[in-house]
């Protein structure tokens, strides 16, 4: 089977290249959460073995299907890429908005009675 190459300039022109810090704020969280739980040695390494594999699957999908399909895949990944930007205009502006509304709850009850809402 031959693979087609796939430049560095494809790559961006793909928009597979992405922030590195991004990806931080999950990751932290979810081993803040390891922490938290107070696994053993070995339940916490499998723990995050599943979310790293969990999380790194869907960004490994589009290189693997570029790298085997070439230009076939990008009618596919337009329409998924349409999709996904779509939903993003509807829901992102309600998550903010909803999240907005939450930390003011949290601050106006801070101020009222000594304590937010959100005990962390």
């Amino acid at each position: 089977m031959n693979f087609p190459k796939i430049s560095v300039e494809q790559l961006n022109i793909l928009q597979l290249k992405t922030p590195s810090h991004d990806f931080a704020l999950p990751y932290f969280a979810v081993v803040d959460q390891i922490l938290k739980a107070e696994l053993s040695t070995a339940q916490s390494l499998t723990t995050l073995l599943i979310y790293n594999i969990g999380y790194a699957l869907p960004f490994t999908v589009v290189p693997v299907m570029v790298a085997i399909s070439g230009e076939r895949a990008k009618p596919l990944l337009g329409k998924i890429n349409g999709c996904l930007t779509k939903a993003a205009d509807i829901a992102m502006p309600w998550m903010f908005g909803l999240l907005g509304l939450a930390l003011l709850a949290d601050s106006i009850a801070y101020f009222w009675r000594g304590e937010g809402l959100l005990q962390f």
